[in-house]
């Protein structure tokens, strides 16, 4: 009888502690009322080459994929969801599918699902608005297998950040995520 008391005192504490502040977190979307929007149509021109409008995929000689997107944020997320679909549910089967290799009992695939939920409860307030409208735009093209897991919107919030969430969670904050960006540059003022 003590035990059962116990185990369920454990399971209410343990829930409160893990359910704390984590709602306003599921709930929190970017506003979209200043956005258009529209599905942006893709075309392919070859099995390495896509377009929508001036936005662009391609498979480079290398092997890399090069995309280019321009608009609003709305726009750029959409875009880069359209052009990149079949990439982006491919990475999430990869993604989700080394998770469950590492962890093959759903408990402790829950357990870790809930830890995760109320470890990124305030990440919402820590992405401008920008950038969660653009990660919208993409998460419209999130696989729906996933589901289960999060909300579209919330899986791609949380996988963006998932790189540097790894080395936190390994105490290994002192390494973060590389990347850079390109921007046309005048010959003229270069150097």
């Amino acid at each position: 009888m003590k035990k059962l008391l116990f185990s369920m005192l454990f399971a209410v504490v343990t829930l409160s502690l893990f359910s704390c502040g984590t709602a306003k977190s599921m709930r929190n979307l970017p506003d979209l009322s200043a956005y258009d929007n529209a599905v942006p149509v893709v075309t392919k021109l070859s099995d390495t080459t896509f377009i929508s409008g001036n936005n662009t995929l391609v498979k480079n000689r290398e092997g890399l994929w090069e995309l280019y997107i321009e608009g609003d944020p709305l726009e750029r997320g959409l875009a880069f969801g359209a052009l990149s679909d079949s990439l982006l549910k491919k990475q999430e089967k990869v993604f989700f599918g080394k998770i469950k290799e590492i962890l093959p009992s759903k408990t402790k695939q829950k357990l870790l699902r809930t830890f995760l939920k109320w470890y990124n409860r305030k990440l919402y307030r820590n992405v401008t608005e920008e950038y969660k409208t653009e990660i919208y735009g993409i998460s419209r093209y999130s696989a729906h297998e996933f589901d289960d897991i999060a909300t579209p919107y919330l899986r791609s919030l949380y996988l963006h950040g998932a790189h540097d969430i790894g080395h936190a969670l390994q105490d290994l904050a002192l390494v973060g995520c590389s990347s850079f960006a390109a921007w046309a540059i005048n010959p003229k003022t270069a150097l």
